[in-house]
């Protein structure tokens, strides 16, 4: 029986992918003279009006492609275990979110769309940021369809504008943690029962490093470097100089004195905080999603540069 390779389609977060998948025969079935019937996995819950909305998509898609999709959903809580399944088992589908997409790859259950992708997707190839693309290549091939998504993420400082404007403060110009000392320092003093930078136990200090197995482990590229050298970012001479910062505001009560055991942290949407320290991403996105959770103005300022992750 010829082995066919079939799509698994990743459309979710960062580098998502399409991806065909090699075990197993041909899935799509097409009668005489009838379009070509392509089954598809999607993980989640059926929209509203699903079918009455894929009986009109399909008369679109067969009049321009003559082929159908057969949409089965998954529900999240399920999609691991069953696509796991799916998967290893050989069974026959066509197209699918991508699930553990490197693993799965490695194993052989995609086909390699290192040159098909091109061929016969040429404009929309050419409109993915190259990063996409090396981020999604195991081994040097490409084995799925990147969403050409905004992921790029950024440290901010963000401030409560109900305070910054209180107090008349301007953070205009703050683009590290050495250029909030002024204004943490100014606020402190005018309302030392606020927590000026709110921090708890889990907080990390952030610098211009990408930690290659998450920040609790002292593994990082320098973002400012070449990026072919892991340090320790303990041992930098920028990354102490932060430290010593946080140090020093620790000592002068701009950083909580129970930061260290702290775990309840401090909710957007209350004033018991003057600045936090908060990840941003998509990059478009802004102070928007934040401003949804708080209830009321945000103002945030970019500390460190902002990176795009394979992860």
């Amino acid at each position: 029986m010829k082995t066919s390779k079939k799509i698994a389609l990743g459309a979710i977060t960062t580098l998502s992918v399409f991806s065909l998948v090699a075990c197993g025969s041909s899935s799509s079935s097409k009668a005489s003279g009838g379009p070509t019937v392509l089954k598809m996995y999607q993980v989640g819950q059926a929209p509203d009006n699903f079918k009455t909305l894929m009986a009109e998509a399909n008369k679109e898609i067969e009049k321009k492609l003559n082929a159908k999709l057969d949409i089965t959903y998954i529900g999240w809580g399920d999609w691991d275990t069953k696509m796991n399944v799916i998967v290893s088992s050989g069974q026959n589908y066509d197209i699918s979110l991508a699930n553990n997409y490197a693993v799965t790859a490695q194993k052989g259950a995609y086909a390699d769309l290192s040159k098909l992708l091109p061929k016969y997707a040429p404009d929309f190839y050419k409109s993915l940021n190259p990063a996409y693309i090396k981020g999604n290549q195991i081994n040097g091939k490409l084995y799925g369809v990147p969403v050409n998504a905004n992921i790029y993420a950024q440290q901010m400082i963000t401030f409560n504008s109900s305070y910054v404007k209180k107090y008349n403060l301007d953070i205009s110009n703050i683009k590290s943690y050495a250029d909030a000392e002024k204004v943490f320092t100014e606020f402190h003093k005018a309302n030392p029962s606020v927590a000026t930078l709110a921090i708890g136990q889990n907080y990390v200090a952030s610098g211009n490093y990408d930690y290659v197995l998450g920040d609790s482990m002292p593994f990082a590229i320098s973002t400012t470097g070449d990026g072919t050298k892991i340090v320790n970012p303990y041992d930098q001479s920028d990354f102490q100089d932060i430290l010593k910062i946080h140090r020093q505001w620790y000592k002068e009560g701009i950083i909580p004195s129970g930061a260290a055991t702290f775990s309840q942290g401090y909710p957007l949407n209350g004033n018991t905080w003057f600045a936090q320290v908060q990840t941003q991403g998509p990059f478009d996105y802004g102070d928007n999603a934040l401003k949804q959770a708080a209830g009321q103005d945000v103002k945030s300022v970019p500390i460190k540069d902002a990176l795009i992750k394979t992860g």
